[in-house]
């Protein structure tokens, strides 16, 4: 399948998985038709590579990226990329 997915009373709702060339490419949790909560990205199917924060369709809080034993953490807000200082100020 290119993707697998829970929809109730026609809103996507749960968590969507999407593949990619038969392998799994991420996992996104949905609530009521939007994004919310943490998005996976994977290689090769199960190594995960991006850990995404969403809350109402629009990127809010931490992104982490994986390179190998390095995690990098980058932060947003409504949408947006700041800094972890801006980002505090403005939680």
């Amino acid at each position: 399948p290119n993707t697998i997915e829970e929809w109730n009373c026609g809103e996507q709702t749960g968590i969507t998985t999407v593949f990619v060339g038969g392998e799994k490419y991420c996992e996104i949790s949905y609530v009521n038709g939007k994004k919310n909560g943490m998005e996976r990205r994977f290689r090769n199917g199960n190594t995960i590579t991006e850990e995404i924060s969403w809350v109402n369709d629009v990127r809010q809080g931490p992104t982490y990226s994986y390179v190998g034993e390095t995690k990098k953490t980058d932060w947003y807000h409504s949408g947006k990329k700041v800094t972890k200082g801006a980002y505090d100020l403005n939680m």
